[in-house]
């Protein structure tokens, strides 16, 4: 969720948008996923004018012997007004240059103003079954289970982390 926590540190609101991409062959690697990544995130930077977007996802085989992947792409949320252009691109890459099948959960997107506590709960909420520990074990020992994005907290946030901290260190009551 560190990668949520930085991009809100950038935009003050941003757009989650929640998918699952599921593979017709199984893959010992992950390039899979870094292809779907460098497709997706180019045609943003160039429809949209990202300078960064945040992203995550869970490798998984349960109940098949294919694996999957359950993904959450962050964004600035000035710019995208819906998710639906997004998710079309993004099914159209998995299916014609990846060859697998896209699916789209109820309740995919979420919008979070940097200070809304309880719309930041929810989507932690629910992109806390991205860490879930079944289905995570059959890979080979080489191959990530999980995959983020490399967002930094911007100056100003690391100096208020660091207050902060201090402030819980000197307390009387920790």
């Amino acid at each position: 969720m560190r990668q949520l926590h930085c991009i809100l540190d950038y935009h003050s609101k941003i757009l989650v948008i929640r998918f699952d991409l599921r593979l017709y062959v199984y893959t010992a690697d992950n390039e899979v996923i870094s292809r779907f990544n460098e497709l997706l995130h180019r045609w943003l930077r160039r429809n949209y004018g990202m300078k960064r977007l945040g992203f995550c996802w869970a490798r998984e085989m349960e109940n098949s012997d294919k694996q999957h992947y359950h993904y959450a792409l962050m964004l600035n949320g000035h710019k995208v007004r819906h998710p639906s252009k997004i998710l079309e691109q993004a099914k159209l890459y998995w299916d014609e240059y990846i060859q697998g099948s896209f699916f789209v959960p109820e309740n995919c997107y979420y919008f979070i103003q940097r200070h809304d506590k309880e719309a930041m709960q929810n989507v932690i909420f629910r992109l806390s079954y991205l860490a879930k520990v079944n289905g995570k074990e059959s890979r080979p020992d080489q191959t990530k289970r999980f995959g983020s994005s490399r967002l930094e907290n911007t100056g100003s946030q690391r100096l208020s982390n660091r207050v902060s901290s201090k402030m819980v260190e000197s307390s009387p009551h920790v």
